[in-house]
């Protein structure tokens, strides 16, 4: 991400869009590659600029859902959703539809659950890059330190711990009945709870070009 140019905003960062390729370069065997540009759009007359089209909706922030404003601080919010999902091994909104999404991040401003047994330095990052306000979202360059630090002080470290945390159903209630009197109850969310997810932070190597991940279209 780091090396696009900075003035273009993508509006559809996912898993789907990020192409694996071999490499004989890095230790790990492959090159990650952003592709599918049809959406990106020039920045130049300012931070935010309005738009009648955006990626999918399961990355969107809350400002785009909105208000159709679309920005840096976008692809921010997209990367945070992408990294969520490698680090859980989950889609993000899994099981929901558009709408049901739109209300949960727009209105009722709720967000994805953090996974337990992060480091500081990741779950610091998440959090960043998936706040609700743009003003507390952090830019691609904090992400680049951020990342180049961790992976830096984490070699050594066993990182196969990480856990998806529920909502304890005292929790779950609550945001149900205000989701029904904010949305509707034709709007309410048709999601089986699932159990925890155990994944590890450092994916496998590959030596053949794939999708990094995949989400709801």
């Amino acid at each position: 991400m780091c090396q696009l140019p900075f003035c273009h905003v993508l509006q559809d960062l996912k898993g789907g869009n990020v192409m694996l390729s071999s490499s004989n370069v890095n230790a790990h065997g492959f090159t990650a590659k952003v592709g599918d540009f049809g959406l990106a759009r020039h920045t130049a007359a300012g931070p935010q600029c309005p738009t009648n089209a955006y990626g999918t909706v399961t990355h969107m922030p809350p400002e785009v859902l909105l208000d159709g404003n679309i920005g840096k601080p976008m692809d921010v919010y997209s990367f945070g959703v992408l990294l969520w999902e490698m680090l859980t091994g989950a889609r993000a909104w899994a099981g929901m539809r558009h709408t049901q999404i739109i209300c949960q991040v727009a209105l009722l401003k709720r967000q994805l659950a953090m996974p337990k047994g992060l480091p500081l330095a990741l779950h610091s990052l998440l959090e960043c890059c998936l706040a609700p306000q743009v003003s507390n979202r952090c830019t691609f360059d904090e992400v680049l330190g951020v990342l180049a630090d961790f992976l830096q002080r984490s070699r050594d470290d066993d990182l196969s711990s990480v856990q998806l945390v529920l909502a304890p159903p005292e929790q779950e209630e609550e945001a149900d009945v205000a989701f029904a009197s904010t949305c509707g109850d034709s709007a309410q969310p048709s999601i089986t709870p699932s159990t925890s997810v155990q994944t590890t932070v450092h994916p496998s190597a590959s030596t053949t070009t794939s999708n990094a991940t995949s989400s709801t279209q």
